[in-house]
């Protein structure tokens, strides 16, 4: 009986042990029945009848599958366990099912029992988790930032495609890495300092903006945002950062930060207004200049610096032209808050915006006012220089007029008592009268040459000449010279050089003349040679040449060191006897710039006692293709016969008429003299002359009055009207072509130069020179000829020079004698 009791007791304290686990006990007997339930199961599944399994889907237990783990257990003997889902009423519950044997003493299997725990809870947890984490890594790896995930010690663990994208590194790479290893040295510090701060609980998270290293070592910059996560106990398990890439905008700002300080720094004024007019920025130099502050400006319209000196239509065309996104430039002269005037250079743009449409008005401008001061002075004095020049080229004129009137009568008449004096001694004095009238004639013309070339007067006017008769004419005119110093001059032209150039033929023989003639001054034995030759055009254009005239001698040389000086004004070789040469030293100077103008350059090689070699090459010369003219054979002067006619001679001065009837009388001319404008229009009217010399300037009417006067007569408007000037200026000239005159001669007028321009507006006939045919024998000797023809000779002979130099000839009189022999002996 005890012993039923106590096993009744054993059983109920089980059964109690049983009912009180939270977990379903089941106890299956080998034939597969429900041998006991404790209280959890019966309250999972109350309607269960002995013969079904309460997790396999109210199947009878015989029934049930054969993977049942209970089956498996009573055959083996093993542990085995299964997750069953199983409907119960609207919603299906999880339970995980372990089934383990009961073994008798013998170790037999006498049952299985099943425990039985309802997991639904723990699955949907488990569930929801494996979701967030799957949504987390699909958040993670597809994120727009770098993502990394990073342990205590700063160990890489996890990281994403962004950010292996961003530094260049695989994530197996990025893995085996610390953070340090791909953060910029300089950044490191601040790096460790914000993660120490986390792990201490300082601060559960951080932002900063850090440089990183990429794999290349270029450098990029990123926002990084991290959070610390921690376990249970509060402990930093791991963090996550989340990265920004913000090159771009660290550029961007890098830029806009030097554009900040260029603005705020800039030397020019910087005002910038919305659409219509308000300022909203000035730069600290508007401050500077204007004196008013930024907050006194901001707001107001920029009229508070108007001054009042522009027009409303001047700000109206500015406003129009800014409005229509042009820019407008100009000048404005503007107000300071102390009311001083200033001027500004100003430029004024458009600013638009991502739609085009206007927002801003910006405004750059420059203090100019120190300029316009400048400009304003440089006015005055050019003014002041323009009077200054005013008054140096009526000097000029005036000192031209003066000098060359007087040197007309010294130089005439000094001409014709040539003819008239026999006594050599008498004839010594005259020729020295002569010779230093024409030397200050060319000093005369030497200091107006320069004059105009330094105030820029001096035009080059190049037309069609022919180099090669330029050249060679030059060999007639220096003939003479040649011969009395016994010298050989020597001529060599290039056959290639083109028969017609663009040049200005006056100012080419001018410069030649020059060279040549202090060639012959300098040189007492040996020779001259000019020689000339062509070369490409460094243009490299067929239809223009380089041309190369060179002048050498075997003259008394000149030292280096004096080579360049000598193309200065008034400059001469030291050591030179001016009293033996004599010379102005204007001369090269002048040639040095008239080859200038001419687009060219001059040079000299020299050595002392063995000569100068003078170089001028003219750049890039035109070729001229059509036909030279044929020149005007007046020109060549020989002797002329007149027909008889009257020619009315005004000139207040006495001497000049005189020795123009002089000379006039000589060739059949009558002469009717006048000393005034005034009497120039009446003896005009009444004698009706073949032809009229004019001075310029005379009392009572000068010769501009005059002319213009008979030029509007129609009794006398066809008399040719010759101006006698004294002026050389080019000024003078364009007034003498536009008051009507038909031609002009400057003064002191030689002989040759009156017969030459009277000859194109008079009838007459001209004697040609005989050629030397005859021998000596049959020349008068020079003892036999009287006096009196003998000095009518040499008067021809200043008077015709080029008539009396055969080729050959070196002794001119004897030419003189071959060229008239006819004319005076027959």
């Amino acid at each position: 009986g005890q012993r039923n009791q106590a096993l009744q007791e054993s059983q109920a304290r089980l059964d109690s042990i049983l009912d009180n686990l939270e977990i379903g006990i089941a106890l299956i007997s080998p034939q597969m029945q429900i041998v006991q339930l404790n209280r959890k199961m019966r309250e999972w599944f109350p309607t269960l009848n002995a013969d079904e399994h309460p997790l396999c889907a109210d199947k009878p237990l015989k029934a049930l599958c054969n993977d049942c783990p209970s089956r498996k257990t009573l055959q083996d003997g093993k542990l085995h366990e299964a997750i069953i889902d199983k409907s119960v009423g609207n919603k299906i519950l999880n339970y995980r099912l372990v089934s383990t044997p009961l073994l008798d003493a013998k170790g037999n299997v006498v049952a299985a029992i099943e425990m039985v725990e309802d997991i639904s809870k723990r699955l949907l947890v488990e569930k929801r988790i494996q979701e967030s984490e799957e949504r987390f890594r699909k958040v993670f790896e597809e994120a727009p930032l770098g993502m990394v995930m990073i342990t205590m010690d700063s160990e890489i663990f996890t990281v994403n495609q962004k950010f292996c994208k961003m530094l260049g590194y695989t994530q197996q790479e990025l893995i085996k890495m610390t953070v340090a290893d791909i953060t910029y040295p300089e950044d490191r510090p601040k790096s460790r300092e914000q993660i120490g701060k986390m792990l201490t609980h300082e601060s559960p998270s951080f932002q900063m903006d850090k440089r990183y290293v990429k794999k290349n070592g270029q450098l990029i910059w990123g926002n990084v945002t991290a959070s610390c996560f921690y376990d249970e106990d509060n402990t930093p398990i791991y963090c996550l950062a989340m990265i920004k890439d913000i090159t771009q905008r660290k550029q961007a700002e890098e830029e806009l930060r030097k554009l900040s300080l260029a603005i705020e720094q800039s030397p020019s004024i910087l005002v910038i207004t919305d659409i219509h007019g308000k300022i909203e920025y000035v730069n600290p130099k508007f401050t500077q200049i204007t004196g008013y502050t930024a907050s006194q400006v901001i707001g107001k319209k920029p009229r508070i610096l108007k001054s009042g000196k522009q027009s409303t239509e001047f700000y109206k065309v500015l406003w129009d032209k800014i409005l229509s996104g042009k820019e407008w430039r100009g000048e404005i002269q503007n107000k300071k808050k102390d009311g001083t005037l200033y001027w500004e250079s100003v430029s004024i743009s458009s600013i638009k915006n991502a739609e085009n449409n206007l927002t801003h008005f910006i405004k750059v401008a420059e203090d100019i006012t120190e300029r316009k001061r400048g400009e304003e002075r440089l006015k005055k004095a050019k003014e002041a220089a323009d009077a200054a020049n005013r008054a140096k080229s009526e000097f000029l004129a005036n000192m031209s007029h003066e000098i060359r009137t007087p040197l007309n009568a010294v130089i005439g008449f000094s001409d014709l008592l040539s003819s008239m004096i026999t006594d050599k001694k008498h004839k010594s004095y005259l020729s020295s009268i002569q010779t230093a009238g024409k030397t200050l004639l060319t000093l005369i013309n030497d200091i107006l040459d320069l004059s105009k070339i330094e105030a820029g007067r001096l035009d080059i006017q190049s037309e069609p000449s022919n180099p090669t008769l330029i050249l060679t004419e030059l060999e007639q005119i220096f003939a003479v010279n040649i011969a009395e110093k016994r010298l050989e001059f020597i001529v060599e032209i290039d056959k290639d050089l083109p028969p017609a150039l663009l040049l200005d033929e006056t100012r080419l023989r001018q410069v030649l003349l020059n060279l040549i003639g202090n060639a012959i001054k300098f040189t007492e034995q040996g020779y001259i040679k000019l020689s000339a030759h062509k070369k490409r055009s460094q243009e490299n254009d067929s239809n223009k040449v380089d041309l190369i005239i060179v002048v050498a001698d075997t003259g008394i040389g000149i030292p280096e060191e004096q080579q360049e000086t000598i193309f200065e004004a008034f400059q001469q070789q030291e050591g030179q006897s001016t009293r033996k040469y004599g010379g102005t030293g204007l001369g090269l100077a002048i040639t040095k710039r008239l080859v200038e103008m001419m687009n060219g350059q001059i040079s000299v090689r020299s050595q002392e006692k063995q000569g100068s070699v003078f170089e001028i090459i003219l750049r890039d010369v035109e070729v001229h293709t059509l036909a030279l003219p044929v020149r005007d054979e007046a020109v060549d002067l020989k002797p002329f016969s007149f027909e008889p006619a009257q020619v009315l001679v005004v000139d207040d001065i006495e001497s000049n008429r005189v020795l123009i009837r002089e000379w006039l009388e000589q060739f059949n001319l009558e002469v009717i003299e006048a000393e005034d404008g005034q009497r120039c229009l009446l003896f005009a009217e009444e004698y009706q002359p073949a032809l009229i010399l004019m001075d310029i300037k005379m009392p009572i009417m000068d010769g501009y009055e005059a002319t213009l006067k008979l030029k509007k007569n129609q009794s006398t408007q066809q008399i040719p009207v010759i101006a006698l000037t004294a002026s050389a200026l080019l000024s003078e000239q364009s007034q003498i072509k536009a008051y009507g005159f038909d031609g002009y001669l400057f003064k002191p007028v030689s002989i040759s130069e009156l017969l030459s321009e009277l000859s194109r507006y008079l009838k007459h006939k001209v004697a040609e020179p005989f050629t030397e045919t005859a021998d000596d024998d049959s020349l008068p000797n020079l003892s036999d000829i009287p006096v009196e023809k003998l000095a009518a000779l040499e008067f021809l002979c200043a008077t015709f020079p080029k008539c009396f130099v055969p080729r050959g000839s070196s002794e001119p009189v004897r030419a003189f004698v071959v060229g008239f022999k006819n004319k005076l002996f027959d």
